[in-house]
């Protein structure tokens, strides 16, 4: 299901934004990174999915990841892009473009799946004695401490 509105642009030269901002998941604000920050009313629901951004005015799109929220709903905005994101569907100079947005992805889904994978792959590499096992190119011990 898509939702439209009105998406702005925020970048580390913003008024206000100290250089050490951290996004609402807690990483560091990178306005070359393709992030989108979402209202606050909608962060549980929307945090760590991808979103498909297209600018009605242009027609191009975007995939951006969700990792903050902000207070912008009640200047009439859905959506607030990183400056790289929103560059990639319109031009920076106008500040607003209309658009059309749906979750194409979740990110914690991803990680439950990563984590299942691990899990499997240490508990296979315990049952067959092996003290040591490569998953995903890192190294990784079967032992317990104490053992």
């Amino acid at each position: 299901m898509s939702e439209k509105g009105v998406a702005s642009y925020y970048e580390n030269t913003s008024p206000g934004l100290r250089k050490d901002l951290l996004t609402h998941s807690g990483e560091k604000f990178d306005d070359s990174l393709l992030t989108v920050a979402v209202p606050q009313s909608r962060w549980k629901e929307l945090k760590k999915k991808k979103l498909k951004v297209t600018s009605l005015d242009t027609g191009r799109s975007v995939e951006v990841r969700v990792n903050d929220s902000g207070g912008f709903e009640k200047y009439g905005r859905s959506l607030d892009l990183s400056r790289a994101a929103f560059e990639a569907i319109a031009n920076p100079a106008k500040g607003l473009t209309n658009i059309e947005w749906e979750v194409v992805g979740d990110e914690e889904e991803k990680e439950r799946q990563e984590e299942i994978g691990f899990k499997e792959a240490f508990r296979k590499a315990r049952a067959s004695g092996v003290a040591e096992f490569v998953w995903k190119g890192k190294s990784y011990t079967t032992k317990y401490r104490g053992e």
